[in-house]
C-alpha cells in the first residue's frame, strides 16, 4: 500500500496521534517510528517498509561512517502498536527530536508516513 496525502491531528497528553483513517489498515500489524535525521519529524514505518530500511543499513560498509549511520538508525527505532482507538504512540525522545506540539500533520510519503508539528510544516510548505 502506497500512503499518500496529508492529513492534521492532535497528539494527546500521553504522546498519542491517531493514525488517519485512510492509512490505518497499513499499520494492524504494527508500526516503527524512528526520526529523520536531516528533518525535525518522525517517521511511522509499516513493518514491510521499516524491513526494507533495515535491509538497507545492513549493507553498508562497516567503516566509521556505516557503523554511524547504524548508530544513528537504531537509537531512535522503537516499535509500536496501534491501541483500540487507532492511535500510536511516539516517545518521548522522538518527540523531542522533532519538538512536536499538540497540533500535527501527517503526511503520506510513500512507504512510510511523516509526523510533524503542525507550525513547522506550515513554515516549510511556504519556504517551498
Amino acid at each position: 500500500m502506497l500512503l499518500g496525502g496529508t492529513e492534521r491531528c492532535k497528539m494527546d497528553e500521553r504522546g498519542r496521534f491517531p493514525i488517519p483513517a485512510r492509512f490505518k489498515d497499513a499499520f494492524d500489524l504494527g508500526a516503527v517510528l524512528s526520526r529523520r535525521p536531516n528533518a525535525p519529524c518522525v517517521i511511522v514505518y509499516t513493518l514491510d517498509s521499516f524491513e526494507r530500511a533495515r535491509q538497507d543499513i545492513e549493507l553498508l560498509d562497516e567503516d566509521e561512517i556505516g557503523l554511524e549511520a547504524r548508530r544513528d538508525f537504531w537509537e531512535f527505532a522503537f516499535e509500536q502498536k496501534k491501541d483500540g482507538q487507532n492511535r500510536i504512540t511516539i516517545e518521548p525522545p522522538l518527540k523531542d527530536w522533532a519538538a512536536l506540539g499538540k497540533d500535527l500533520v501527517v503526511l503520506g510519503s510513500g512507504e512510510y508516513l511523516e509526523v510533524w508539528d503542525a507550525e513547522e510544516w506550515e513554515r516549510r510548505r511556504e519556504a517551498r
